[in-house]
């Protein structure tokens, strides 16, 4: 396998700078169904153990017990043993979504000496399944499904500041993260939402009001995305760093996905997603649970946007060519400008490996 195609093997979680370094985090977790109550034993420590591979650094969690992630059953807030993680690459480090005294927080590792930092609770009141470093500007970007989309100061990792843009008009639940660095624009798509609804907001024109917890403000949209149908509404959600490209994803179950052209430039106006394409990925495919199991790329060997999907049992990886598959010459749309003609991916834009 090589480094590019064995970027992740399970669940995979998304880095603003991937393309920097080949290090890649993965939480090994098995769940039930979204919407039950986990009746596992929740005494049992956290353990982690960091493994090395493929050139590649993996977090596994072990028996990871009392971790609040964002299940709910009707209006509460249901306790899960399985936890997320996002990692930045530049100054290596990682942070992980766990309970602190109760409340859903974050804790920061460091991958090159495996210590720990003090955990924080979130004055939000939830995290976001798929949280997000922006190393370059110091942001851990956690966008929930309360429609708060949060942001945390980590300049100083030790004493976070918090802010929070709340009441986004979604017509969903925002349920993940996701930021081409490079330009600053932000995404969160709206779970539920059919046609897919995204936030998408450009961070290097907001504004940031101190308080306890501060706000944030931005040039911003929940932009529709028309012909873009996916399982439990747009999830997961991943950029290609540097190629202004992204994908929007399912979860549990599907077929689908939408990849996504993003602005190549930043600094005025109202962000927009200028172009964006849905299509089934064949061969049986089913996307997986949450948190998402869906990253994206750039390729040292072509340059391309690449989108890498694991299946719900964490057996298969989908890899799936986003710039291809934006390129209406080689996947023909459909009359309304935004669905694949053939419905289904072509083999020259999608492969598929085997997880060991």
């Amino acid at each position: 396998m090589s480094i590019e195609n064995g970027i992740a093997s399970g669940v995979l979680a998304d880095s603003c700078a991937i393309e920097r370094k080949s290090r890649l985090m993965s939480v090994k977790r098995r769940k039930s169904s979204k919407r039950k109550r986990n009746t596992g034993n929740h005494r049992k420590p956290t353990q982690y153990r960091l493994e090395s591979g493929y050139g590649l650094s993996r977090l596994y969690t072990r028996r990871v017990s009392r971790v609040i992630c964002h299940w709910r059953s009707g209006n509460n807030s249901v306790p899960a043993s399985r936890s997320n993680a996002t990692i930045d690459a530049i100054h290596n480090k990682a942070a992980i979504g766990l309970s602190v005294a109760g409340a859903p927080g974050f804790q920061f590792l460091d991958l090159g000496t495996s210590s720990f930092e003090p955990a924080f609770a979130s004055p939000a009141g939830r995290i976001s399944e798929d949280p997000l470093f922006d190393p370059t500007r110091n942001l851990l970007l956690s966008a929930t499904e309360i429609n708060d989309f949060e942001i945390v100061d980590v300049a100083t990792s030790t004493s976070p500041a918090f802010f929070e843009n709340r009441g986004i008009p979604s017509e969903g639940e925002l349920d993940s993260s996701a930021e081409e660095c490079t330009t600053g624009i932000a995404l969160a798509p709206a779970e539920f939402s059919g046609p897919s609804h995204v936030f998408i907001a450009d961070l290097t024109q907001a504004t940031f009001t101190a308080g306890s917890p501060g706000t944030w403000t931005a040039p911003s949209q929940v932009q529709s995305l028309s012909e873009s149908f996916l399982a439990a509404g747009p999830s997961g959600s991943a950029v290609a760093q540097g190629t202004h490209t992204g994908v929007v994803t399912g979860e549990f179950g599907g077929k689908t996905l939408t990849a996504i052209a993003l602005p190549a430039t930043s600094g005025s106006g109202t962000p927009a997603i200028g172009d964006w394409v849905t299509c089934a990925i064949g061969s049986g495919f089913s996307n997986g649970f949450d948190p998402h199991t869906v990253t994206a790329y750039q390729s040292p060997n072509t340059g391309d946007a690449i989108a890498a999907l694991a299946n719900g049992g964490a057996t298969i990886l989908a890899v799936v060519d986003l710039t291809q598959m934006l390129n209406p010459t080689i996947v023909p749309r459909t009359g309304a400008g935004h669905g694949c003609a053939s419905g289904t991916l072509p083999a020259t834009v999608v492969s598929f490996i085997t997880v060991p």
